[in-house]
């Protein structure tokens, strides 16, 4: 759900604990708590398929967490309900201390911090190619969708760095999703291929500003071709669309007017009682 939406949930369940949280609030919580439950793999998705069948309707989609937009949207409105009780109960959240809010904020930093190192870990990584028939008829946990590769024979590997067609490739260095290279061919063009499925975004140049064409090769991995008599360092990376700058942007900005609308209205609460 993001930082903003698990701090207002976070919040709200401290609120229902001190015994301050209306029954709008109570509501929304329980709501969100039960959708974000359905998103997790502890979910019994594949014993209630097997035993209902409107359950075996809803455990028909790619991955349990695609229901988590409906707890977006609940938690969207519990973070209402909380504001909404913020203005008919200024006395209450006047006194709320920084140690509540630093509470949340180290929450969510070990929840980040925790996926973040389970993507970065150097263990394995091993990927299963399955075809529509070796499906289940009702769910398919611990897998992701990929494009189609032309050969269709299932394919198994585990974390390989570029290899090279004709050409000599040395990785020098292999950050996230980026693949430093030291690339040489002979006499004849070679070919460099990645071991990352070619999804719109990726790019590959060298020390010099030399862009190289990405294309698709036969397993529709990120590969491209390198001329002959070449040699020198590649970078192999991602470049991120703009509009995932501007969605970070709107939610930073969004979670600063949050801000700046409860300091400003404390402190407007403040003033009338002075002025009273």
């Amino acid at each position: 759900p993001g930082v903003l939406l698990m701090s207002a949930f976070l919040l709200g369940a401290a609120v229902w604990a001190f015994g301050k949280a209306n029954r709008k609030i109570k509501i929304s919580i329980v709501f969100s708590a039960i959708i974000m439950f359905v998103c997790t793999n502890v979910f019994p998705w594949n014993w209630l398929a097997d035993k209902t069948s409107i359950f075996s309707v809803l455990a028909n989609i790619q991955f349990p967490l695609r229901y988590m937009e409906y707890a977006c949207i609940s938690l969207t409105v519990l973070l209402g309900f909380l504001l909404e009780q913020l203005k008919h109960r200024q006395e209450y959240w006047g006194r709320i201390q920084l140690r509540e809010f630093a509470a949340i904020a180290v929450i969510n930093a070990v929840i980040g911090l925790t996926v973040l190192f389970g993507y970065s870990s150097e263990k394995a990584v091993v990927y299963h190619i399955y075809d529509g028939a070796e499906l289940s008829h009702t769910t398919q946990t611990g897998a992701e969708y990929v494009r189609v590769y032309e050969d269709g024979e299932p394919v198994t590997y585990v974390r390989k760095d570029a290899e090279g067609i004709n050409a000599s490739v040395e990785t020098v260095s292999r950050e996230g999703w980026t693949l430093d290279m030291k690339v040489s061919t002979g006499d004849s063009e070679g070919i460099v291929k990645t071991p990352y499925s070619n999804y719109k975004g990726y790019t590959a140049y060298d020390d010099q500003g030399n862009s190289f064409e990405i294309y698709d090769d036969e397993y529709c991995k990120a590969a491209f071709n390198v001329p002959a008599g070449y040699s020198g360092l590649i970078e192999f990376t991602f470049v991120e669309p703009w509009y995932w700058r501007l969605s970070e942007i709107v939610s930073i900005v969004a979670l600063a007017g949050l801000i700046f609308f409860i300091v400003g209205h404390e402190r407007n609460a403040k003033r009338k009682e002075a002025q009273e």
